[in-house]
């Protein structure tokens, strides 16, 4: 490994320090687990590339997740499809062609269309023999939000941006969410259709967009939020449903804030991002991406 800059290293011993109480987890005889499995998460959600791209969206939408793998019978991993891929498909981006061009613009129809037009393939991975600062500098470099832990070619796990989140929120420091945040984040509002909020989604690589009506802070959407709508309603009207129909309520943070503070909010909240207000304005917003920098500064 590479050497490592002094905060990656204060990062490493502060990893090092901490009660991780790791989840039980399976060891095969003669193998040894690197310190990423602390962490990691060893419930696989996945499904066959043969999978609709509806039936993609309930099993999302049902385990309140933005990412499954995508196996063969034997578990062994050939992509992985995101929230953000399916709302790229319902009208953010390029994959919205699948159902303009092939479909006529009929959203019912492009539903059943397999999974594997949306998948990523040969996505970035860890091997379950490394350890926590490895995954840290992957997904940093890689600029990706999860990384498959694998064995052989077999999935065994994941571990997610917000699983650093839960770190951070037990590792001291006194770094204020205002340094660190999105300043005059791009919003949207009320009378915004389904359709417009996905393309300001895609356009902008963002996951969750707050809702601001008059200067007020009023709602937020995620992707999952997108995806369980069309899971629930996969007609092509949803795209011209006002926000307002399916937005939820914000979690905020005040700017003074710190951000082992703002990681604790996302923790308890299952959550991955954050509206800052400054007083009852909003001045901001961060996410659990804004934190992986923090720790790989």
């Amino acid at each position: 490994m590479k050497n490592l800059p002094q905060k990656f290293r204060t990062f490493r011993d502060k990893v090092r320090n901490l009660d991780l109480s790791p989840r039980e987890f399976v060891q095969a005889k003669g193998k040894r687990d690197g310190t990423i499995m602390s962490i990691a998460h060893r419930q696989i959600i996945s499904l066959n590339k043969t999978a609709t791209i509806k039936q993609t969206a309930d099993k999302m939408s049902v385990n309140r997740v933005r990412r499954l793998f995508i196996t063969d019978i034997k578990q062994n991993l050939e992509g992985m499809v995101s929230a953000t891929d399916i709302v790229n498909f319902l009208s953010g981006g390029d994959f919205y062609k699948i159902v303009k061009n092939k479909h006529n613009g009929v959203l019912e129809a492009a539903a059943n269309e397999h999974i594997r037009l949306l998948m990523t393939e040969n996505p970035k991975t860890i091997k379950y023999s490394e350890n926590i600062e490895d995954a840290l500098i992957k997904m940093h470099e890689d600029n990706v939000g999860s990384l498959p832990i694998i064995d052989g070619n077999k999935v065994i796990g994941i571990v997610t941006e917000r699983d650093f989140v839960n770190l951070l929120s037990k590792y001291y420091t006194n770094e204020k969410v205002s340094a660190y945040m999105t300043k005059d984040p791009i919003i949207g509002t009320p009378g915004m259709v389904l359709g417009d909020i996905a393309k300001v989604m895609i356009r902008n690589g963002f996951r969750r967009l707050p809702i601001v009506q008059e200067d007020t802070l009023i709602g937020v959407v995620s992707t999952i939020d997108i995806v369980s709508t069309f899971s629930h309603y996969p007609k092509t009207e949803i795209l011209e449903w006002a926000v307002s129909k399916i937005m939820n309520r914000p979690i905020t943070i005040p700017s003074e804030a710190t951000l082992p503070d703002a990681a604790e909010v996302m923790r308890k909240n299952s959550i991955g991002g954050l509206s800052v207000l400054n007083g009852n304005k909003m001045v901001g917003v961060i996410t659990e991406r804004d934190l992986l920098k923090v720790l790989s500064a």
